[in-house]
C-alpha cells in the first residue's frame, strides 16, 4: 500500500514537469507557424494592392476609391503586365 502511494506521489509531482517540458517545443513551432503565416498574409496584401493599382475599376467596384483618378485606364498594357507578373512570381518563391 505504501509503494503505490508512494509511486502516485511521484507521479503526481513530476508530471508537470513534462508537461512543461513538451510545451516548449509546441511554443516554438506555434510562433514559426505564426511567423510564417505572417509573411503570406504580407504577400497576399501587398499582390492585392498592386492589383488594386492595375485594375482601378476593380478597386472602385470593392469600394477602394484611391485610384479613381486612373479610371481611363481599364486595361493591362504591354507596359505594366510583365512587371505585375514578374513580382507576383518573384513573391511566391520562398526565400
Amino acid at each position: 500500500m505504501k509503494r503505490a502511494f508512494l509511486a502516485v506521489a511521484v507521479l503526481a509531482l513530476f508530471t508537470p514537469c513534462f508537461l512543461v517540458a513538451q510545451a516548449k517545443p509546441q511554443e516554438a513551432a506555434s510562433a514559426k507557424r505564426q511567423a510564417e503565416s505572417g509573411r503570406l498574409q504580407r504577400m497576399f496584401e501587398n499582390n492585392y494592392e498592386e492589383r488594386l493599382i492595375l485594375f482601378p475599376y476593380e478597386a472602385t467596384y470593392n469600394g477602394d476609391h484611391r485610384y479613381d483618378d486612373r479610371l481611363g485606364n481599364g486595361i493591362l498594357t504591354k507596359a505594366t503586365a510583365p512587371r505585375f507578373i514578374s513580382r507576383n512570381r518573384s513573391s511566391t518563391r520562398s526565400p
